[in-house]
């Protein structure tokens, strides 16, 4: 993950840059709403689940183009829902707050993780910063904490996982950024997986061509995000 240089975010604002979607398939016994402030991606059965899991985008990218692995998440686990935040023009860094109004809006939810990918996972890091006790866990796509961010003695859960082929992440960076995480941080490569595939927008400047298909990365994902749910005993 690289932090975008304030001229490609001001681009990307004037020109309506975006990642697109590309069609997501439904999922048998899964539900889609949405509203303002997100998607909810709800399994048989979540209505009255206590846990949630919120996730911010990458930046430039739409939040649908994460559906595919968010159904998959939702379908993989006991009964919890996740929440695709949507901020404006699709950059997480403009609106980091976006997870309030959607933690408000569900006061039937006890247990919150929050998570993203690439620079969402940043944003996701900012919030844990900000207010440590309102999440139990972090999952980091292909993401890390920038460095105003500490989260070293956090108590709560963290799973960082990226793809072997990413060309997109700074592995070094990454390396060096693991001091601000917990030491009981979950660290998982997917190997031959990619910075895109943990979406459905295409391929992503700059990123090295994964060796699996994307439904492979994203199967790999959804199993460890389910291990690491139950790490967490939710």
């Amino acid at each position: 993950m690289r932090f975008y240089p304030l001229l490609v975010i001001i681009t990307g604002l004037l020109l309506g840059c975006s990642y697109l979607p590309e069609p997501t398939p439904p999922v048998s016994g899964i539900t889609l709403t949405e509203d303002r402030t997100s998607i909810v991606v709800s399994a048989a059965g979540s209505t009255g689940s206590t846990t949630g899991f919120l996730f911010y985008p990458g930046a430039l990218v739409d939040p649908h183009a994460y559906l595919s692995l968010m159904q998959q998440l939702a379908a993989a686990g006991p009964g919890y829902r996740v929440f695709i935040a949507k901020v404006p023009a699709n950059l997480a860094v403009l609106q980091p707050e976006a997870a309030g109004p959607i933690l408000s809006a569900h006061p039937e939810i006890k247990n919150w993780v929050i998570g993203g990918h690439s620079l969402g996972g940043a944003i996701a890091c900012t919030w844990v910063a900000r207010r440590p006790a309102s999440v139990r866990g972090l999952v980091l796509m292909a993401a890390y904490p920038a460095k105003s961010d500490d989260l070293s003695g956090w108590p709560g859960g963290v799973l960082s996982i990226y793809g072997t082929n990413d060309m997109v992440l700074d592995r070094s960076t990454l390396s060096t950024a693991y001091a601000r995480l917990p030491s009981s941080t979950i660290t998982v490569p997917i190997t031959g997986g990619n910075h895109a595939q943990f979406g459905a927008y295409g391929d992503q400047a700059g990123d090295g061509s994964a060796s699996i298909s994307r439904a492979d990365q994203q199967q790999q994902t959804a199993r460890q995000f389910v291990s690491f749910m139950n790490t967490l005993g939710l």
